[in-house]
């Protein structure tokens, strides 16, 4: 498996709050996974996941919304390309308007 870092502009779906424990221990981890798409040309688009850790009490992000993101990205053999974020600037504005690009 390949990973490199990757700074893009991704349009984020579906996203979903989870909460995980580490093994023998305590310690809770929470982070949004949402489903987007790497774009390598015109024509070839590969499907993704983007992990983004933030606070228990966070509401994931609208369907639609477009944000700035830097992340870690594994390429696992004939699955989604993996995306482990570490900055992510949401763009304001409301993505179900019609004038939101």
């Amino acid at each position: 498996m390949s990973s490199l870092t990757i700074v893009g502009f991704f349009a984020l779906a579906n996203g979903e709050r989870v909460v995980s424990t580490k093994p023998n221990s305590t310690v809770r981890t929470a982070h949004c996974i949402y489903t987007t798409a790497v774009q390598c040309s015109p024509s070839v688009a590969l499907p993704a996941q983007i992990r983004v850790y933030s606070p228990q009490n966070d509401v994931p992000l609208a369907d639609g919304l477009v944000a700035f993101v830097v992340a870690k990205a594994a390429f696992p053999l004939h699955e989604s390309v993996l995306l482990d974020a570490y900055f992510v600037v949401p763009l304001p504005g409301d993505p179900t308007k019609e004038e939101y690009d």
